[in-house]
């Protein structure tokens, strides 16, 4: 029998359904869906970047209430989320997680939850900034009928390179996901945090989190 998540209003439902929609469009490998008690931690592969190949390993992060204790930890795939989301009511707070699960190689690496020193802070505005130049960057490079593998090897490249953030240097494509992701929503002059735990750097944002591991 299929777990269920009991969600407290039909708005965190919705919530859920926008966050996948957008991680498809950034990269389609898989959501962890993992609950402690009554929050449900969302969690997307954004990147995942061989060792010595100098690409970060990228994951972001959204926390929801439940309406019921759950224990459930699975890694799913976007398009089964999507399929379930399509047959629910606009009013629904129950979700069944779906029965099948994926392996992804960015789901079995585990991000420090304790430990985490501010490096420094800035504001929505400046991620959405350096999101934007990423975004223009890529429509300005790619040819018109880009194969996956050109698309792929062009993202790599362009969200590894870092930019300044105060004192300490952040990979770019951290504020592109940000963006994508819904995380720099609402006022522009919200504070962002920049944390580090060892090799971890955490961009911790208005309405969810993104984490690289270099």
């Amino acid at each position: 029998m299929a777990e269920t998540l009991y969600f407290p209003d039909s708005d965190t439902l919705t919530d859920l359904k926008t966050l996948v929609q957008r991680a498809r469009a950034i990269n389609d490998d898989g959501i962890r869906l993992q609950a402690a008690g009554k929050v449900l931690a969302l969690w997307v592969g954004l990147m995942n970047g061989a060792l010595g190949s100098g690409v970060p390993t990228m994951i972001g992060m959204r926390a929801v209430p439940l309406a019921q204790e759950s224990t459930t930890d699975v890694v799913v795939n976007l398009q089964s989320l999507t399929d379930r989301f399509a047959r629910l009511d606009t009013d629904a707070t129950e979700l069944s997680v779906p029965p099948t699960t994926i392996d992804a190689a960015w789901a079995g690496i585990s991000a420090p939850r304790s430990g985490w020193q501010v490096e420094t802070e800035s504001t929505v505005q400046v991620l959405r900034q350096v999101a934007a130049s990423v975004a223009e960057t890529m429509a300005t490079t790619l040819p018109e009928t880009p194969g996956q593998a050109v698309v792929n090897s062009l993202r790599n490249r362009v969200w590894a390179e870092d930019f300044q953030l105060g004192p300490v240097t952040i990979a770019q494509g951290a504020a592109f996901a940000a963006e994508a992701l819904g995380f720099l929503s609402g006022p522009v002059e919200a504070p962002v945090k920049v944390l580090r735990n060892g090799p971890w750097q955490r961009i911790s944002c208005p309405h969810g989190q993104v984490l690289i591991k270099a």
